[in-house]
């Protein structure tokens, strides 16, 4: 799954209204591990405020 057109918490909040009709794209683990570290990293993950830390976990747990 390409996310890196989705650049502020409110697409973010957007694809989680869309997310059931969204399916991931990575065919292993690892694809998915590393996806998962390049989102963390494209939000700034550790510099975010707690409910935006939650929502981009929410998107992450969603997606898998």
């Amino acid at each position: 799954m390409n996310t890196r057109l989705i650049i502020t918490l409110k697409q973010v909040e957007e694809l989680l209204q869309a997310a059931n009709k969204i399916k991931p794209g990575w065919e292993s683990k690892d694809e998915c591990y590393q996806w998962i570290e390049v989102t963390l990293s494209h939000f700034q993950y550790r510099s975010l405020s707690k409910s935006d830390k939650g929502l981009i976990q929410e998107a992450l747990a969603g997606s898998q």
